[in-house]
């Protein structure tokens, strides 16, 4: 009991600051969808204890329910790849995941991107891909699948689509990003698709030049570079490091926004994103977003190197050891060990 409390006490502390993160910064893999509540207006989860008898992986050094586990707060970030305005009702795949952790006791921030093409196994125990186990079964689906394989709790979900996260990213104002010939000429075929789903006219929001060089990026362009994959780097991997770029140039934006601006855009976050965080939390403790901004901040991304390989030829499935991930995405979140 005495733990529940502390942990309620942190997401009361820390959960503002972390949606105007996360649902902002984690924009780097960008979409929404609609989650039909329960009764009370939340998503319904499995317990730690069921959650933990699913899990079939090695045992790690953090269990559920631990007072280390119980200083992390998880906020899972969900986009949804809906790219036709038909689209918009239903789910798409997951097209990105990103779990950002705050851990109260090493005062860290850990940002880390999950390739949506893990095969992990299902509810049904059959091995899915983390992408369509969103499709198939939305938010709920997901975060039961993250909390299952990874032996994680998922404390709360911010999901967005292509014209929320514009919008966010208005919010937040331009950044500058070195970009080379191809990924120029990748941003193009995504800027005339994210143009018509925003109502834009053909044509508008492109980079003025095809050279190399760096340019300040409006919300469109930005949300076209997190999205691409030029000819030379066509990995999945590659675009979670540009995620995290954007990341990073969001971050020194948003600290530099006072009190009232955080509140604005807080304001915006719960207007624009599907979330279980309260509208009167990531309002009402905007303030606190400048303690977090004093946390060292790291970024991660799942699989790690050597612990996987592709079983087909265009690299769209992922097979991955589990327990190697496990282990080091809890010595990343929980122990701080980086």
């Amino acid at each position: 009991m005495q733990n529940n409390m502390k942990k309620n006490t942190k997401i009361a502390m820390l959960i503002a600051a972390t949606a105007v993160i996360a649902g902002l910064c984690a924009s780097a893999y960008i979409m929404e969808r609609q989650t039909a509540p329960d009764a009370q207006g939340q998503i319904s989860r499995k317990s730690a204890a069921d959650a933990a008898s699913d899990i079939n992986g090695a045992g790690t050094s953090v269990t559920r329910g631990s007072a280390k586990q119980n200083a992390v707060i998880n906020i899972l970030i969900i986009g949804d790849d809906t790219f036709r305005l038909e689209d918009m009702d239903g789910n798409g795949n997951a097209d990105g995941e990103m779990l950002v952790s705050i851990n109260s006791d090493t005062k860290e921030l850990i940002f880390t991107t999950f390739l949506r093409y893990i095969e992990v196994k299902d509810a049904g125990g059959s091995s899915a891909r983390l992408a369509k186990i969103y499709r198939a079964g939305g938010v709920d689906a997901l975060i039961n699948a993250f909390e299952d394989n990874f032996e994680i709790d998922i404390d709360h979900y911010v999901c967005l689509n292509f014209v929320q996260a514009v919008t966010l990213l208005e919010k937040i104002g331009s950044i500058s990003v070195h970009l080379s010939p191809d990924e120029i000429a990748a941003m193009a075929r995504k800027i005339d698709n994210i143009n018509s789903l925003i109502g834009a006219q053909t044509g508008d929001n492109m980079l003025p030049s095809d050279a190399a060089g760096t340019y300040e990026l409006n919300a469109v362009q930005t949300l076209a570079y997190m999205r691409i994959r030029p000819s030379d780097d066509n990995t999945d991997f590659a675009r979670a490091s540009r995620s995290q770029v954007v990341l990073a140039a969001l971050l020194e934006k948003v600290k530099s926004m006072n009190v009232a601006q955080l509140a604005s855009l807080a304001g915006a976050v719960s207007e624009n994103v599907d979330t279980d965080i309260s509208v009167a939390d990531m309002i009402g403790l905007a303030a606190e977003f400048k303690e977090l901004s004093g946390y060292e901040k790291f970024t991660d991304i799942i699989p790690i190197e050597g612990t996987y390989s592709f079983t087909d030829s265009d690299r769209h499935y992922i097979e991955t050891s589990l327990p190697e991930n496990v282990e080091h995405l809890h010595d990343s979140i929980y122990e701080g060990i980086h």
